[in-house]
């Protein structure tokens, strides 16, 4: 019952008031500031870092938006912060679960380390709850300080997968050392920039 009030709540929040927006590749727009419950009963307000995008041979794969408390293009001060972060996927094609769990999959066991075996369980969690997305979809990975939480759609709401350390893994995904995509990262880091206020 919590969890369906809380995502009722994100629902709410998120959507409750017109947005300043950016204007990205593929006609997709994304507000500048995402407003997300706290544990506390309170909202706070995060800011769009940056926008991302994936291609595969040069074929325009997703948009991925990242919201922070405090932006900033520093990847290690954001990895030490404990505040909420908001990452954002959007599919700009018809996207299959296999391809997307082979992101993960990938990435997954060149971070995972001496924790492979421990973190394995939450990982399997995380790739079942993906599916086929269509274009136009939007997965949101909500990290809290103690676990990650997923919507789709912001309707369907997966998790949460209760391991600090596990989101601790997914967020050295996208904008550690070794992420998933460079030009993802330097995108959602404010680096190089896709997307036009």
């Amino acid at each position: 019952m919590f969890f369906k009030i809380l995502f009722s709540s994100l629902l709410f929040f998120s959507t409750a008031h017109a947005q300043e927006q950016v204007f990205c590749p593929g006609d997709v727009a994304f507000d500048t500031e995402f407003t997300v419950p706290t544990d506390d009963g309170n909202t706070r307000d995060l800011q769009l870092n940056g926008v991302g995008l994936k291609e595969v041979f040069f074929v325009d794969i997703f948009l991925a938006a990242f919201y922070l408390e405090n932006p900033t293009s520093n990847p290690k001060a954001i990895l030490a912060s404990d505040e909420i972060k908001v990452g954002v996927v959007h599919a700009l094609r018809n996207i299959g679960k296999n391809l997307v769990a082979g992101f993960f999959d990938n990435s997954f066991y060149n971070l995972c380390e001496d924790q492979c075996a421990e973190l394995e369980p939450f990982h399997e969690q995380f790739v079942g709850y993906l599916r086929d997305l269509k274009r136009g979809e939007r997965v949101y990975l909500y990290r809290y300080s103690d676990r990650l939480e997923i919507q789709i759609n912001l309707v369907e709401s997966l998790g949460p997968i209760w391991s600090p350390e596990y989101g601790y893994l997914v967020e050295r995904m996208f904008y550690g050392n070794s992420p998933i995509d460079q030009d993802v990262k330097d995108g959602i880091l404010g680096l190089a920039p896709v997307c036009e206020a």
